[in-house]
């Protein structure tokens, strides 16, 4: 609260799979996660700008309501595992 009391808002995102030169240097390890998952809801890999985009959000006026959150990007993944609805 002493940080919110100085208009310091804290958020992050918790990034899925993201196309990137370290990502593709490690392929086998950062974007084989969750293969299974994105080949039945035909996606691809994230890119930067998709995890670029909810910084902005969080970063902008819009969201001036939003504090202490983590907003995870990772099309819906780590939702559909807790919830049972992907049984990869």
């Amino acid at each position: 609260t002493d940080l919110l009391t100085k208009g310091i808002r804290i958020n992050a995102i918790l990034p899925g799979p993201t196309d990137t030169p370290l990502a593709r240097a490690n392929a086998d390890i950062w974007l084989a996660y969750a293969t299974d998952y994105r080949n039945a809801v035909g996606v691809k890999h994230l890119q930067p700008e998709e995890m670029a985009d909810p910084l902005l959000y969080l970063c902008s006026d819009m969201a001036s309501g939003v504090n202490a959150e983590n907003i995870i990007v990772d099309h819906g993944y780590t939702s559909a595992q807790i919830t049972g609805s992907f049984k990869g």
